[in-house]
């Protein structure tokens, strides 16, 4: 009988002679065994190899993940700088912010020029505080404009400028804004529809129409002393005087909403 087959028989007397439980528990010691071997053996970097199986750990492993890990480092740090670099870069003046902060400059008031238009000024506050008044009279008198009261006040203060009247019969850039104001008094008291633009015929139209209607009022209601009525008639004529400016007055009392 052969050597190797004499070690096969013995080893499978021995098999048949234990009993299932005991080879079971055998059996999970060898696997245990096993298994520990090739978990320190991988562990260290070295490999272990069977009759059909091979297991092997690279070497060094844990050196190069430290190593893979502080090359992320660093490159987090570069990002960061290089990131801190670019906004640095960012907020410094562009050639087009020179340009706009030369033309600025060229466009600014100096204090002694703001000190030629609103009177001496000590300081640059005390300017910034009378240029805050400037601005609340201009706003205040921006609201006032908007009342009748003031625009019939304005016009009868431009009267004298004309003379007696005011004659709408005539046309000129001059007579723009006089023209202008005649519309919105004539817009509130409901005589006029057309554009606020200082037009010289619609204006005339406007100014005949009011004096026509009060005229047409002054019988209606005064019929029993229409003598004394005839007195306080318009002349139709579009001529805006100061009897004409107190009819606008006593239109808007009489009339007003």
């Amino acid at each position: 009988m052969e050597p190797g087959n004499s070690s096969e028989s013995a080893l499978s007397e021995i098999i048949k002679k234990l009993t299932p439980r005991l080879l079971t528990i055998v059996l999970i010691a060898v696997l245990l065994a096993l298994t520990l071997v090739i978990s320190f053996t991988m562990s260290r970097g070295g490999s272990v190899s069977l009759k059909d199986m091979s297991f092997s750990a690279p070497n060094g492993q844990d050196q190069k993940i430290v190593e893979l890990e502080e090359k992320v480092k660093d490159f987090e740090v570069q990002e960061k700088a290089l990131t801190n670099r670019l906004n640095e870069l960012a907020k410094r003046p562009a050639r087009v912010d020179f340009v706009q902060c030369e033309k600025r400059v060229q466009e600014s008031i100096s204090l002694e020029d703001i000190g030629q238009i609103i009177g001496t000024v000590a300081s640059g506050k005390e300017a910034i505080s009378r240029i805050g008044k400037l601005i609340k009279n201009e706003s205040d008198y921006i609201k006032l404009k908007e009342n009748i009261s003031f625009k019939l006040l304005l016009l009868e203060m431009r009267i004298p400028q004309y003379g007696k009247a005011i004659s709408t019969h005539y046309d000129g850039n001059n007579r723009r804004d006089t023209y202008k104001l005649l519309q919105e008094i004539l817009l509130e008291l409901g005589f006029y529809h057309g554009e606020i633009d200082g037009s010289q015929i619609p204006t005339r139209n406007a100014v005949i129409a009011f004096q026509e209607a009060y005229n047409e009022k002054l019988r209606a209601e005064a019929v029993s002393d229409i003598e004394n009525v005839d007195k306080q008639f318009l002349q139709p004529l579009g001529h805006v005087g100061y009897r004409t400016l107190e009819a606008f007055r006593s239109w808007y009392r009489k009339n007003a909403a």
